[in-house]
């Protein structure tokens, strides 16, 4: 609303354009939240997909390669969980006590690139990490790393490699 003096009414105008400023923010943030979540959600349930279709064209595979698919569901169902449990804790608008905790990135890396190949059996990783130890949330980094690595692999192209590097100070992808 356009403001005019310093009235009354010309102060509930602001406060009125105030609460719209408001209420634009909010939704924006929603709307953010909204798209963060489809792209969190997009790859776990494609690779999903994916596994069960092989798994139920099956008859051709062995017993190791069958296990292996179930090993990679089992664990894409884990990281899906692990992330619809966050969005639950977002939705219901909750502060979440982050617990904050010693731990290895370069391990974390470890785990993230091999997910990665066993989802990108078309790519190469490369792998380059010295023991980093960090104080931080480990489902946090995993997710941050994991976006990074996706992100890389999704925008490789076919039989590109994916470079990984954890030193004392850095990571890079």
């Amino acid at each position: 609303l356009p403001v005019r003096g310093r009235d009354e009414v010309a102060s509930l105008a602001r406060s009125f354009n105030d609460v719209l400023d408001d209420l634009e923010t909010s939704q924006s943030l929603q709307r953010q939240l909204v798209a963060d979540a489809s792209h969190e959600l997009r790859t776990p349930l494609t690779t999903l997909r994916t596994n069960i279709e092989v798994l139920g064209r099956g008859h051709d595979l062995s017993a190791e390669e069958r296990d292996r698919i179930v090993a990679d569901l089992t664990g894409q169902l884990e990281d899906l969980t692990d992330l619809v449990g966050d969005l639950v804790d977002l939705a219901r608008d909750e502060s979440v006590d982050v617990v904050l905790e010693p731990l290895r990135l370069d391990e974390i890396a470890q785990e993230v690139v091999a997910r990665a190949q066993r989802q990108r059996p078309g790519l190469r990783f490369d792998l380059r990490a010295v023991p980093t130890s960090v104080t931080a949330a480990p489902a946090r980094v995993d997710r941050a790393l994991s976006n990074l690595v996706d992100n890389a692999a999704k925008w490789s192209p076919p039989g590109g490699t994916v470079r990984v590097v954890v030193t004392e100070s850095a990571l890079s992808v």
